[in-house]
């Protein structure tokens, strides 16, 4: 048998009356719809009789659109939601302030609603205004959800200048998230290594002053100048520095050969070392995508490398030992002080507290250079052959 067709008259309410003892006929009568019966209604006029504010079409669909079951629900409504009003424009007068530092739609009123998308479209049209924090927030979000931007790269520009405008407010609230949100938008979208790297400068460079103390691949001096980044004591005076540089240099590379071979880690305890660490992009916004990454690897440089596995993101870092910045400067005193002690040269030190371990190494590592030196003046012998 063929189903019945369920259509919108099928589907009326209708109330029904009982006959009465008089034996009336019965009479059926169709009630409006109940969705109906409120639009065709002066509902609007109530709100506003009740001081409450008229919400717009677009608006009030956003906020019926709301998943309650949705997983995760913060993230994922405000996707939903933004997509559903990424071309949406009001011009709302009034700036509604919000009190909260990172809220969604669904946080808001209706007058805070049109507020924000009132800026908003303001922005969008080049006029940018000074607004609150959370206004930023809520469009950096969107921006990293790529709400409202053609691709990837109009949504890059548009956080920049979002960011930029922030600066000129001088709003320096937001300059810590606004690094990282850019840092983590640049690799997240996988754009091309040299538009990222400009934006690592500081990164990138703590990742080569790491390399350089920990890899074994660095010279003398590029050891000294990455010493210097992070000793808070620096042997500017030694005499070996001022009048022979290059034997200081060589001097101080068979010092840290010494450290770095030891089969106790010195190194590590002095510097620090490579290490792996967790990481949440797009923590400084609300981010939610329909297709996220599930697999990646971005290498930045020696001491920088992203990677992404199953969904999880790690970031490969050199990472300081927590005994660096009194270890380091205590080391590199007691190198000053026995270079001079070695070599008779300039007035002498005092002794700083250092671990037996590390003094042996500096000790050792000069002896080493000292005998170096010794068959470097030994005269060469040359075999003249007599034909």
């Amino acid at each position: 048998m063929e189903a019945a067709k369920n259509t919108a008259e099928d589907r009326q309410e209708h109330e029904i009356y009982l006959l009465d003892d008089e034996g009336e006929d019965f009479q059926e009568e169709v009630i409006p719809k109940r969705p109906a019966f409120f639009k065709d209604s002066d509902f609007d006029r109530l709100l506003v009789e009740k001081g409450q504010p008229v919400i717009p079409e677009g608006i009030k669909q956003m906020q019926e659109s709301y998943d309650y079951l949705a997983v995760p629900r913060r993230e994922s409504n405000f996707y939903r939601q933004g997509m559903l009003m990424a071309n949406y424009e009001d011009d709302f007068a009034q700036m509604v302030p919000i009190n909260k530092q990172r809220p969604v739609y669904h946080d808001l009123t209706v007058d805070q609603l049109r507020s924000y998308f009132s800026w908003r479209t303001k922005f969008r049209q080049g006029k940018y205004k000074p607004a609150p924090a959370a206004y930023v927030y809520l469009l950096a979000s969107e921006l990293v959800c790529q709400i409202g931007v053609k691709d990837k790269a109009d949504g890059l520009r548009q956080l920049r200048l979002l960011f930029a405008k922030c600066v000129e407010q001088r709003d320096i609230s937001t300059s810590w998230q606004e690094k990282h949100i850019l840092q983590n938008y640049l690799v997240y979208y996988g754009f091309a290594l040299e538009e990222i790297r400009p934006n690592f400068e500081d990164e990138l460079m703590r990742g080569e002053v790491y390399h350089n103390l920990l890899s074994g691949e660095a010279s003398g001096q590029e050891l000294y100048q990455a010493i210097c980044c992070l000793s808070s004591y620096l042997p500017k005076n030694n005499p070996l520095l001022k009048k022979e540089p290059e034997k200081f240099y060589e001097l101080l590379a068979q010092v840290w050969q010494e450290v770095r071979l030891n089969p106790y880690q010195l190194l590590k305890l002095l510097v620090g070392e490579k290490t792996t660490l967790p990481v949440e992009m797009f923590a400084d916004t609300v981010f939610f995508s329909l297709d996220p990454v599930k697999d990646a690897e971005l290498i930045l440089g020696p001491g920088l490398v992203y990677r992404c596995q199953g969904g999880q993101w790690s970031n490969e870092v050199y990472w300081p030992s927590g005994r660096q910045r009194q270890l380091l400067a205590n080391f590199m005193h007691e190198f000053d002080r026995l270079s001079r002690q070695a070599f008779k040269q300039g007035r002498a030190l005092k002794e700083k507290d250092l671990p037996p371990a590390f003094k042996q190494a500096i000790v050792q590592g000069i002896a080493d250079y000292q005998e170096i030196l010794i068959e470097r003046a030994r005269p060469k012998v040359v075999t003249v052959k007599k034909y």
